[in-house]
């Protein structure tokens, strides 16, 4: 008797931790659904990448705290990722990188910092000066670089990208996506076991998740 109570008493917990992985998948943000691909022809155009340094730097949404400040050389190959992705759209249709508005940010003067609605106001001058109807912003809001090494790391990287597809016209936002990852080891979240895999079990370092957040944000945007 005290075998068959034994043997009951196991399967009960292996239930019961069955069960608790499911509610927690069951619980986890859900992602959006991937958009359908927007036209091919469209008159959008990307702006060239910036870094969030309070608020106001943002269409709308917070910036988290204790970022790491990023290179302009880190700036730069981010609009290289995002032009190279843009320039050939898994639907078959090309847009232009920041090379087609850099010089249009550049001229460009923002309202004072912490200014309401500044950086809509910004982007879309931007947009208009460039000659575009939409306007893909892309915005780091916050970047924390690996330490250690691919093997192994004791404070993996960690990013958020937030994307703006601005109505220029309009002065007003059509789309938006916030991208964002930790990452972490297979031992610290099993729900994580197929990305873990796909990156051959290695840990990335900052640059390498925001190119590949890059392009999963841009095809949730239908780009």
């Amino acid at each position: 008797m005290r075998h068959s109570s034994s043997r009951h008493s196991v399967a009960l917990l292996t239930l019961c931790a069955v069960c608790a992985l499911l509610m927690l998948a069951s619980c986890s943000p859900r992602d959006r659904v991937k958009a359908e691909p927007l036209d091919a022809n469209l008159n959008l155009a990307a702006a060239p990448f910036t870094q969030a340094e309070d608020n106001s730097d943002l269409i709308y949404g917070v910036v988290p705290p204790k970022s790491e400040l990023i290179s302009d050389e880190t700036l730069g190959y981010l609009d290289g990722v995002l032009a190279s992705r843009l320039a050939q759209t898994p639907s078959g249709g090309s847009y232009p990188g920041s090379e087609a508005t850099e010089s249009c940010a550049l001229s460009t003067v923002p309202q004072p910092r912490g200014t309401r609605g500044r950086a809509l106001d910004y982007w879309s001058r931007v947009g208009q000066c460039a000659g575009v109807k939409y306007l893909l912003v892309p915005v780091v809001s916050y970047w924390s670089e690996r330490e250690g090494g691919e093997l192994g790391s004791p404070k993996p990287a960690s990013i958020v990208i937030d994307f703006f597809v601005v109505d220029v016209n309009e002065v007003s936002v059509i789309d938006t996506y916030r991208y964002e990852e930790q990452q972490v080891s297979l031992a610290e979240n099993l729900l994580t076991v197929d990305k873990f895999v796909k990156r051959g079990g290695k840990f990335l370092t900052a640059r390498q998740l925001a190119a590949e957040g890059i392009t999963y944000s841009l095809n949730k945007l239908g780009l």
